[in-house]
């Protein structure tokens, strides 16, 4: 049985263990020169930049039991993050650390959360989740303009549960604790785990190790006929396959396959991750910094360094700088917005800043992908139409859901699982 995998990003390295693991051979096509997708890490004149500015998060014992086979050894890691709100440093989160806003503005956020009457029983939009479930003090401070600039549209556009089973809940005792003093609260993030290595990009070199050797690098798929179960490359080799998992965004697979979906299934955010290196230091112990205020382009900032102090050569320092592609209107570029970043730092009085070294950009796109319930039956449909022709789909992309890392390479693992359970019948 003949089985391809599209990607060897994180949902595909899981695909690929699911068989090998089962003793079933798989080739995996992936555009780039090594495994990971997003979870890769890029070296840069001495610096390690990782992809995205997300951790490892573990809610099962799939991918953390893999990563310890595997021989990666994890650091487990308290979060130290805040929100800037003006040149005000508030802990995160910031409806459960109301005194850092000020007597006045946490009185007025207080009463509103504590106000039920605002409740919207079935919100149709995020804007409508969010100043329902927050009040309009934190909806405007917080929630409103920090949301617009991580999605890059209205969120009047978006639907109210676009963020899936990521928007924190609502706990009024918390909160009124949190308006006399600090807190602590967790979330999924209070812990986050990271390779001791300072590289995410070791995690899926390790788990790709196995079946390394099938992993076609550089291979461009050109066209893939679903019902002959044939796929022809950019360079003109034709493959036939019995069974096919594809971590490829599904509008894309679709596209390649001659299949046809209405293009509104499939609207995404795409984010410029700029990534700063400099020497000098940190002055903030943060790991990460969100930035609500419209009049910084950037929506957040992580500090890779104060993660692992491995990422910087000696003397130096490092910024991951995100930005969000406005959905409409020409957006800003690179240097425009690393510039940007320096001079609010600096200003506020976070960076030893003694010489650029480098600065570079990677375009995130898809990055967060916008529709769940509006479109999801559709999406759902192509899904099952899919797998009776032999197609399993697996990602955040492949299947156009909010993934984690972890559920990326859960889903990847999935189809593996399905397509062995298909070779058995």
């Amino acid at each position: 049985m003949t089985v391809l995998v599209l990607g060897a990003g994180i949902a595909g390295v899981g695909a690929g263990l699911a068989l090998t693991e089962e003793g079933r051979d798989a080739v995996l096509l992936e555009l780039e020169d090594g495994p990971g997708g997003l979870m890769r890490t890029d070296e840069v004149d001495g610096f390690s930049f990782d992809r995205t500015g997300h951790f490892l998060h573990f809610k099962r014992d799939l991918l953390n039991g893999r990563l310890d086979g595997a021989g990666v050894s994890l650091d487990c890691i308290e979060r130290r993050s805040a929100v800037l709100v003006g040149d005000t440093v508030v802990p995160y989160p910031i409806q459960y650390n109301l005194w850092a806003l000020g007597d006045e503005r946490a009185r007025a956020a207080l009463a509103e959360l504590e106000d039920e009457s605002g409740l919207a029983d079935l919100p149709d939009t995020l804007a409508e989740l969010l100043l329902s479930s927050w009040g309009q003090t934190l909806y405007d401070v917080f929630f409103r303009p920090y949301n617009e600039k991580l999605w890059g549209r209205p969120l009047t556009e978006l639907p109210a549960d676009c963020v899936g089973a990521y928007l924190p809940t609502t706990d009024v005792e918390l909160a009124a604790a949190g308006a006399r003093g600090p807190t602590s609260y967790g979330g999924y993030n209070g812990t986050f785990f990271y390779p001791a290595s300072g590289r995410i990009g070791e995690a899926a070199e390790a788990l790709s190790a196995p079946f390394a050797d099938r992993i076609r690098y550089g291979c461009a798929v050109r066209s893939i006929d679903l019902d002959e179960r044939v796929l022809e490359t950019e360079d003109g080799e034709t493959i036939a396959y019995d069974a096919l998992i594809s971590t490829l965004p599904l509008n894309d697979l679709l596209a390649l396959s001659g299949e046809g979906a209405a293009p509104e299934l499939f609207a995404a955010s795409e984010i410029l991750n700029i990534r700063i290196g400099f020497r000098g230091a940190v002055r903030i112990p943060h790991h990460w910094v969100y930035v609500p205020d419209a009049e910084f382009p950037f929506h957040r900032i992580g500090f890779p360094g104060n993660v692992n102090e491995l990422t910087c050569p000696p003397g130096c320092a490092s910024l991951s700088v995100e930005y969000t592609y406005p959905s409409t209107g020409e957006p800003l570029s690179g240097e425009a917005v690393a510039a940007a970043a320096l001079e609010y730092l600096d200003d506020l009085g976070f960076l030893d800043l003694h010489e650029t070294v480098t600065v570079t950009e990677r375009l995130i796109s898809p990055a967060y992908v916008v529709q769940r319930s509006p479109g999801r039956e559709e999406l759902e449909q192509i899904h099952d139409s899919l797998a009776e022709r032999g197609v399993q789909v697996a990602g955040r992309y492949g299947t156009w859901d909010y993934l984690s890392m972890e559920e990326a390479f859960e889903s990847g693992w999935r189809a593996g699982v399905a397509i062995r359970e298909m070779a058995r019948v």
